[in-house]
């Protein structure tokens, strides 16, 4: 039988967790939605692999292409971002009740345009909870850290089926974390800090530089006990390992990888003009195929000018040609 801690933020990790006060648990977990949501699909016998975003966006293209809708301008220039930006609108509604009602113009192109997409949270979660009624639920007890009320409507019927099956759902209400000097400060409104040393920032020119920096402080403490990290990811881990730190076991997904952020912002630079927010996330990228001395001039020619191809930029990229070595 199954305790879990539920909390919207979790999975992108949790502290303390089940082992905050013993040194093992069994059938104990802290879980976030994705993490619950496979619970229940193992738990009803709907486990599966789920589908990367840029796979179900993928799928959409042909259907945007081939309907005329408020999407189709955008879908001429990027059909790939159109589709991403259809689907968190409709997973967006969905998550909050809607099936597919034809109640507006837009919501009619919405529901046509999307009735054979391939499923995501919304419809995973919709297929388990009608799943519940006929299975075993082995989830005794459930903490949320977050009102019931403030989940979305789709959340708040799983949380609902789940009690009607013998699940015990209760609210854990979290004391506000003890802080002082600036750390406390950084709260109120106002804020000017006094250099106590209790609020420091970091802001380095790339996240590999900010990860080996940080790596690099933590290496030079005595000890780690009290040391938290949150959110944290693959370049982080890789930049502990280097300095023989624990890591945290962050993982990189395959599709979330340097060349599929870079492909799309670079074929985003063959349409005139180019969107100087799409070049800003180009030039920014930890890996980029700009170089360096010029990725930095030409971001601060957007700052001045946001503008691609405008004279401050045409300068700093003379700026920076020149630079080169080879």
């Amino acid at each position: 039988m199954l305790s879990i801690t539920f909390d919207p933020a979790f999975d992108q990790g949790f502290w303390p967790g089940p082992l905050a006060d013993k040194d093992a648990a069994a059938g104990e977990l802290w879980l976030g939605p994705m993490g619950l949501l496979n619970v229940l699909e193992t738990m009803t016998g709907l486990r599966g692999p789920g589908l990367p975003p840029v796979l179900r966006a993928a799928s959409l293209v042909p259907e945007l292409r081939s309907r005329e809708g408020f999407w189709s301008a955008s879908a001429e220039v990027d059909p790939l971002g159109t589709a991403s930006k259809v689907l968190q609108w409709r997973d967006f509604l969905m998550m909050h009740g809607w099936q597919g009602q034809e109640c507006s113009h837009r919501l009619r192109q919405l529901s046509q345009v999307s009735k054979d997409v391939l499923p995501g949270m919304p419809d995973r979660l919709l297929a388990a909870e009608q799943a519940l009624s006929s299975a075993s639920n082995a989830i005794t007890n459930l903490t949320l850290l977050q009102p019931l009320s403030e989940l979305s409507f789709r959340w708040q019927q799983v949380m609902q089926g789940l009690e009607q099956t013998g699940t015990s759902i209760s609210t854990k209400e979290l004391a506000p974390a003890k802080a002082q000097g600036d750390l406390a400060a950084s709260r109120q409104r106002q804020f000017k800090p006094q250099l106590d040393g209790s609020l420091q920032l970091l802001r380095p020119q790339t996240q590999t530089q900010a990860a080996h920096e940080t790596a690099a402080w933590l290496s030079g403490l005595d000890r780690l006990e009290r040391t938290v990290i949150i959110g944290p990811d693959s370049i982080f881990d890789e930049a502990l390992h280097r300095f023989g730190l624990p890591t945290t076991g962050s993982s990189q997904p395959v599709y979330d990888n340097a060349l599929l952020q870079i492909l799309p912002l670079v074929l985003e630079m063959a349409w005139q003009p180019p969107d100087p927010q799409r070049a800003l996330e180009l030039l920014t990228l930890p890996v980029t195929p700009v170089p360096k001395n010029i990725a930095l001039r030409l971001v601060r020619a957007l700052q001045d000018y946001p503008a691609v191809g405008s004279e401050k930029w045409q300068d700093k990229m003379h700026e920076g040609l020149q630079d080169l070595e080879d």
